[in-house]
């Protein structure tokens, strides 16, 4: 997974590394703003931005 990773990253990325535990970390330039994006191999996660009434239009 992380050889498909960095594949995909390096046409977007000045560098591409990785680390003990597979993480994935791609850069590019060095300003402007920050993005992460996070994956794990054997795990699916999210991130809850907001929360409305159900009845809420």
């Amino acid at each position: 997974m992380r050889r498909v990773m960095r594949r995909e990253f390096m046409p977007l990325a000045d560098q591409s590394t990785h680390d003990g535990v597979g993480s994935v970390i791609a850069q590019h330039g060095t300003s402007g703003p920050t993005v992460m994006l996070d994956a794990h191999m054997d795990e699916f996660g999210g991130m809850v931005r907001r929360v409305t009434p159900a009845d809420a239009e």
